[in-house]
């Protein structure tokens, strides 16, 4: 009887994907070989292979491996910090905090703006890890700027606890550069469940544009960190912002093929920096099944 011996077992973090390494050792003998097993839902693929073979292949992995690991360079404390909050922190329960908003156009690029006129309002949320602002929601493109409509909302993610002290907004004015907003009633709602999730812009800072190569791994290390474990990714447009501290570089990014946690984590924490400027900030695609029904 042939002697197998599992060596290693793991999923690729995007993809979902089960390896599995054996040392094979056959009963009519001869050399032993290392077999790689595949499993992607039921279709299994197998390989084996020979020492020889596997030592090129192994030298071959560890050496594009550790290019991209000193390509990713800063990304990497980004990727540290998210797993320290996301694995040792009890997260608390994180909502929306959907406010109806008034007003004539804002500058098309607007979301450091608008981060500037909210934190002097509610100058706590600078040091609240877990909040975010959403991109205003319900615009209509103009020559170089946003028009607002009946249907715009400004949109906080906030932990639970914060709710009441986030509600001082009801009734105040922002300034975005001399574009004036009128905040409305607050609506409280929960984070929904979706199995494909959307960022309109996601940015692991740096000063330079990343390519969409860097990019794509940066997201696969961040969701690995965050024990998020997509089916695919598919990045988009590329974006930018003008800051006060410099530009911001990235793209959209579409998360697929998420189970209910990890759809709420990578909701909870996000993905990447600047979620006060609207960057990492996940709500349900509209490919969604639901979404789909209802449309």
């Amino acid at each position: 009887m042939d002697e197998i011996t599992s060596l290693d077992k793991f999923r690729v973090p995007v993809g979902n994907q089960e390896i599995e390494l054996q040392h094979i050792r056959f009963a009519a003998g001869g050399v032993p070989v290392l077999r790689l097993r595949i499993r992607e839902h039921r279709r299994f693929t197998i390989f084996d292979i020979d020492p020889v073979t596997a030592g090129r292949w192994a030298a071959t992995m560890g050496q594009w491996s550790q290019r991209q690991l000193e390509v990713l360079g800063a990304g990497q404390s980004l990727v540290e910090t998210a797993t320290e909050v996301a694995l040792t922190d009890v997260c608390p329960e994180i909502v929306d905090l959907q406010f109806v908003l008034k007003g004539g156009s804002v500058p098309f690029d607007h979301a450091d703006a608008l981060w500037q006129a909210i934190r002097r309002i509610l100058p706590w949320m600078e040091n609240e890890a877990l909040a975010g602002v959403h991109p205003l929601s319900g615009l209509s493109p103009g020559e170089g700027v946003w028009y607002l409509a009946r249907r715009s909302h400004l949109t906080l993610r906030l932990p639970h606890g914060r709710l009441a002290e986030a509600r001082a907004l009801v009734g105040a004015q922002l300034d975005l550069a001399g574009s004036i907003l009128e905040v409305g009633a607050a609506t409280e709602k929960a984070l929904p469940e979706a199995p494909v999730l959307y960022s309109k812009f996601v940015t692991f800072g740096g000063s330079d544009a990343p390519d969409e190569e860097w990019f794509y791994t940066a997201c696969q290390r961040a969701l690995a960190a965050l024990q998020v474990v997509p089916r695919s990714l598919v990045c988009g447009k590329r974006q930018s912002a003008r800051t006060a501290e410099g530009m911001l570089h990235g793209f959209s990014l579409m998360v697929n093929g998420l189970d209910a946690e990890g759809a709420q984590r990578l909701m909870r924490y996000g993905l990447g920096i600047e979620r006060k400027r609207g960057c990492g900030v996940f709500v349900p695609h509209k490919s969604n099944p639901a979404d789909a029904a209802t449309a």
